[in-house]
């Protein structure tokens, strides 16, 4: 395994949490990512898939979005042993954004492959050199070598199993970074020792 396949909402930054605090600011609300149960935000408020996408592509998601706990240490340590590549969908304008932030918020490059469109289907990139994390159980139908499904001690509907892939459940970054480690010595498929 040489390539670390990321997914990025939800996955390396809280765009839930970020999302959630637009429409709290919008609406006058007092909503946390508790009370999150659907991907399209209707439990938090009822608007439609348009002002969705456009609070995705807003500079205000954008301003002070913040990582999950621990993944820039985790993209420090691995940065020069994995080749990292960020994998996201989005719109247009939402890619290039994201893109962008990566560009401005870390003080690396890391490769960025956008998937515009509504699917959820990731397998077209080539994933089979590596381990790929996200957050969506679907986004993992892959031939990734190694699947790590990242919950973050959620239950949303969208990371329950639907299928027979092989995948690792974690909670944490700190886990991610075990796992990690396990893997740039040994064959996650055999198990031997590579190093």
């Amino acid at each position: 395994m040489d390539t670390i396949y990321l997914d990025f909402d939800n996955t390396i930054v809280e765009s839930n949490k970020k999302i959630i605090e637009i429409l709290n600011n919008k609406y006058n609300l007092s909503k946390t990512e508790d009370d999150m149960n659907d991907y399209e935000f209707h439990s938090i408020y009822p608007i439609s898939e348009k002002e969705k996408l456009d609070m995705f592509e807003s500079d205000e998601f954008y301003t002070n979005l913040e990582f999950k706990p621990m993944v820039l240490e985790v993209l420090n340590k691995y940065k020069d042993i994995y080749n990292i590549v960020i994998v996201s969908k989005g719109t247009k304008n939402n890619l290039i954004k994201k893109e962008q932030w990566l560009k401005d918020n870390l003080p690396y490059q890391l490769k960025f492959i956008g998937l515009s469109g509504q699917s959820f289907n990731k397998s077209k990139i080539d994933m089979s050199n590596g381990i790929q994390i996200d957050d969506n159980f679907n986004c993992l139908k892959t031939n990734a070598g190694l699947k790590i499904l990242y919950k973050s001690f959620n239950q949303f509907p969208w990371q329950r199993p639907n299928s027979n892939e092989e995948y690792i459940a974690v909670n944490t970054w700190e886990e991610i970074d075990s796992i990690l480690d396990f893997y740039r010595n040994y064959n996650c498929k055999t198990l031997e020792k590579i190093r």
